[in-house]
């Protein structure tokens, strides 16, 4: 039998753990523990020169403190190369931008803890099991160390940092010469009592939304009530992405990388075809949306909040034994949502399971499958439009989707001052013909400049935004006309 012996552990569910084991003795005492090398050959080369450098030890050091001597020989990563470091080892697949910034934000933070209580800490294999103990314990207590704001983190955000710098030692064993790692202990924080689930919008609150908010906020709302998108998803979405042709939406999503195909509802269909008009030659749906969540994420859901605090609706909640009021209704629970109407209106759970990207493999396999994708279609094709009640979607003003005028508060502020009704189609006309669409858009041509009058006449804005207001809506509906007039001509040819 040789001196070290090589090989994989057999798993629970039957198969080979990827990685090689070795197994030797050494003055009496047995060496069993995984090398962390996929490779049999490195493996084996690997625990013989462990083995040879051990069983040449001196006598005068402990085989535990010789162990530790020499594994710590391997190279030395310092704190602030870590994260690079642990980048270039290859993964199946690829990290997103998002979760490479959340990495290096969750170890700047642990390293800066580390600088502070432990300053004689410089390298990687230089962190024990008692630092990470204490900084978790931190964590636990008062949040984030960099965050004089932050408050004790939840146990779900903690068992994040936990995971991610669990993943930073394993992948770094090798190249750091690590003999164990200080986060591989599963930790179980006490669970905070009295924290309320997120909340989903009500029918009348969707209702008030779907009214009264800016077009900002109905846009988000638009898209994610409709397709059960996350944040991201909604605000980069692409026109490339939507298949009108199919009536699908082709996109892998950010967070989780998986790739959805939530039907185009007709109503979603309709509000699509609008805007496209206007955005269609752009790369994302809405570039003021898209550029705004990839310059500063936070700015989109405190416009939301904003938005939602001026119609009314309550987004936050004190709870008991907690130091900050918890948001229950936000952007993402337009996701959830999404989820609970569609199955209140009879969709299966597999189907919206597959819609929003909570599918397993054989869920996988299944939704690759054409003919469960028309099964799709069919199941959610009558999913009401909860933001348009009237059947009639708001009007579309170009600026809301091509720049950020809309959302100037000194501006908004004032227009909110004045009661706007929309003109309403009368029953049994045909919206879809030309003429018809010509006569009503000078219908409403004429009120806009009547609103834009009475905001002058009430002192709500002067005579140079009066200006402004009025060279804007000339512009737009000089283009709706002259849409207008070439769809009128080609009917007539």
């Amino acid at each position: 039998m040789p001196k070290v012996r090589i090989f994989r552990d057999k798993l629970k569910n039957g198969k080979l753990c990827r990685f090689y084991s070795y197994d030797f003795t050494i003055r009496g005492k047995r060496f069993c523990k995984s090398t962390g090398l996929e490779n049999k050959v490195h493996a084996q080369k690997f625990a013989q020169g462990l083995f040879d450098r051990l069983n040449l030890s001196s006598t005068a050091d402990s085989t535990i403190e010789y162990i530790n001597r020499v594994l710590k020989d391997g190279k030395k990563i310092r704190l602030k190369r870590v994260i690079d470091a642990y980048l270039n080892i290859p993964i199946k697949g690829t990290r997103s931008d998002l979760r490479i910034r959340s990495i290096r934000s969750r170890w700047n933070d642990f390293t800066a803890y580390l600088n502070k209580y432990n300053t004689e800490i410089k390298h990687l294999s230089q962190i024990s099991h008692e630092h990470s103990k204490k900084y978790i314990s931190t964590l636990q207590k008062s949040g984030r160390y960099l965050d004089s704001n932050s408050t004790r983190l939840a146990v779900e955000t903690t068992n994040r940092f936990i995971k991610d710098f669990r993943s930073v030692f394993s992948k770094l064993k090798e190249e750091a010469g690590l003999i164990d790692n200080p986060f591989k202990e599963k930790w179980t924080p006490t669970k905070f009592k009295d924290v309320i689930s997120r909340e989903v919008f009500t029918i009348e609150e969707l209702n008030v939304i779907g009214s009264g908010s800016n077009m900002f906020v109905y846009h988000i709302f638009m898209i994610g009530m409709n397709t059960g998108f996350r944040e991201g998803d909604i605000c980069t979405l692409r026109w490339s992405e939507i298949d009108f042709d199919s009536n699908q939406i082709n996109r892998v999503m950010l967070k989780t990388g998986k790739e959805v195909h939530p039907p185009v509802l007709l109503h979603l269909y309709k509000y699509l075809r609008k805007i496209q008009k206007y955005t269609g030659n752009k790369e994302y749906v809405s570039p003021v949306h898209a550029e705004i969540y990839n310059h500063n994420q936070s700015t989109i859901s405190e416009r939301v909040k904003s938005e939602l605090k001026r119609l009314g609706i309550q987004t936050q909640i004190q709870v008991k034994n907690r130091t900050r009021n918890q948001s229950v209704k936000n952007v993402h629970s337009l996701r959830h949502a999404f989820c609970y109407y569609a199955m209140l209106e009879g969709v299966e759970i597999n189907i919206v399971q597959s819609i929003v990207g909570h599918i397993d493999e054989q869920m996988t396999v299944m939704y690759a499958n054409h003919a469960f994708k028309i099964l799709i279609q069919d199941r959610v094709k009558n999913f009401p439009d909860y933001l348009n009640q009237n059947n009639q979607l708001r009007l579309i003003d170009v600026d809301d989707y091509t720049s950020d005028r809309h959302y100037d508060r000194k501006i908004s502020n004032k227009v909110n001052d004045i009661s706007i009704d929309f003109v309403d189609v009368p029953d049994g006309v045909d919206v879809g013909s030309s003429e018809d669409l010509k006569e009503n858009l000078d219908v409403v041509n004429d009120r806009s400049f009547e609103i834009i009058n009475t905001l002058l006449e009430k002192d709500l804005i002067d005579q140079e935004e009066h200006k402004t207001f009025t060279m804007m809506a000339e512009i737009l509906f000089n283009q709706l006309d002259s849409i207008i007039t070439t769809e009128q001509d080609q009917e007539e040819a």
